[in-house]
């Protein structure tokens, strides 16, 4: 059993804790202890080291509270704020008068234990208006929310799926401001258009297969040994392929019933001549280079992102289609497309969210088999998107045809199913 520490602050906090949430709290003596944990003494203000990381500011912390708390508009009536710290951040939210309900998270209930040896929390977990959480028993990311980073850097392992939420909504208005820099936005929706304004809507493919199933192609390295799944399943369901996986499978002399584009960067695919016959539906976003366009000798069917903050939005003003989900990977479109064509269950092959050679770029993931694979910021945050989609959809069962991807929240494997 760890130590609670017999100090006066450790006893008051523990005797509260007890009395309000006694589950948690035995949780919370069957945590192990933190290895490196210290209090400094250069510093004006109290504050904890723990593994090398200052858990405040030992200079000004209600500063640096006041500062994290912007992040809750002053009128919510209900917050969450994810890391505990020293307890600096809900004290400074449940100053405000309109404040009802204050969720307060603990990403890594070792080093709050740690903390009540050090702190007195009591003034601000007597609040009526608090409850505590544990973070591995959080499934999603809730609004609005405040952040204790040292605290999200020392999230537990358990927390790893909250810690990339948290992380992916931080740095998605940085990610779109890159990524409008990146692409001239005009001119590309001027040489888009006079596609736009002659291509049909992807509308005319939603409910066309109700309650069937899908097979949805990503591009992941698992693709090149899901070829022969999808050729021997390929006369009982639709195939959906995103276009980066459109040439091998026009390689393995496979034609997908439907190729999905939406990426503004990627060239077009080399893809093997074919005669117009055996050109499959195009389904894009028009922020795809008017080169994709231009290529692709079958038909083409207009769709937009579901956001509404969207690049696309003059364009879908003046000529309106269908939408489809898409936080930024092709392979959620893909998904969406399936789900509104009408499918009960999707087999996802080549959806691996991996990047075997970018270990060190995000850390790892845990693959079907439970052994460590690489990922990059970008692969790790599409994953995490692509799971609040799944569980959003609980009618609709996805299928991992692979386990050497990561791991998918709220998929099933094939092999599972299959045996």
């Amino acid at each position: 059993m760890p130590r609670m520490y017999p100090t006066a602050h450790a006893h008051r906090n523990v005797l509260l804790l007890q009395q309000r949430w006694p589950r948690l709290c035995e949780q919370l003596r069957q945590t192990p202890s933190v290895p490196s944990c210290f209090r400094p003494t250069d510093t004006p203000e109290v504050t904890l080291v723990i593994d090398g990381l200052h858990l405040t500011s030992g200079y000004d912390r209600q500063a640096e509270a006041r500062l994290q708390a912007r992040m809750i508009p002053e009128d919510a009536a209900e917050a969450w704020v994810y890391g505990a710290a020293l307890g600096d951040l809900p004290r400074v939210l449940l100053e405000r008068p309109a404040l009802r309900r204050l969720h307060v998270v603990l990403l890594n209930p070792a080093i709050f234990a740690a903390t009540t040896n050090h702190v007195d929390h009591t003034d601000w977990l007597r609040d009526e208006r608090v409850t505590l959480h544990l973070g591995a028993e959080q499934t999603d990311l809730h609004r609005p929310f405040a952040v204790a980073p040292a605290c999200l850097h020392l999230a537990d392992e358990a927390t790893t799926r909250l810690r990339d939420l948290i992380q992916l909504e931080l740095a998605t208005p940085f990610l779109r401001k890159q990524h409008a820099r990146r692409i001239h936005w005009p001119t590309r929706l001027q040489a888009t258009r006079p596609f736009v304004a002659s291509d049909g809507d992807v509308r005319m493919l939603f409910g066309t297969h109700p309650d069937g199933l899908f097979l949805v192609v990503g591009d992941g390295p698992s693709l090149t040994e899901g070829v022969d799944l999808v050729r021997s399943l390929r006369d009982r369901a639709p195939v959906l392929a995103v276009y980066e996986a459109y040439p091998t499978l026009c390689a393995a002399g496979l034609t997908p019933d439907v190729v999905v584009a939406i990426d503004p960067e990627r060239p077009p695919a080399p893809v093997p001549e074919t005669t117009p016959p055996l050109v499959p539906p195009l389904v894009y976003f028009p922020a795809v280079p008017p080169e994709v366009l231009d290529r692709w000798s079958g038909l083409r069917l207009v769709a937009y992102p579901q956001r509404p903050d969207h690049p696309l939005r003059p364009l879908q003003q003046a000529y309106p289609r269908g939408t489809l989900f898409s936080a930024g990977s092709t392979l959620h479109a893909t998904a969406d497309l399936a789900v509104k064509m009408g499918a009960g269950r999707i087999l996802l092959v080549g959806a691996d969210f991996t990047q075997p050679d970018a270990a060190d770029e995000a850390g790892n993931l845990l693959n079907g088999h439970g052994e460590p694979v690489g990922t990059t910021r970008a692969h790790r945050g599409a994953l995490r998107d692509f799971e609040r989609y799944v569980l959003a959809h609980p009618d609709v069962q996805f299928i991992n045809a692979s386990r050497r991807g990561a791991v998918i929240l709220g998929t099933t494997y094939y092999d599972e199913i299959a045996a």
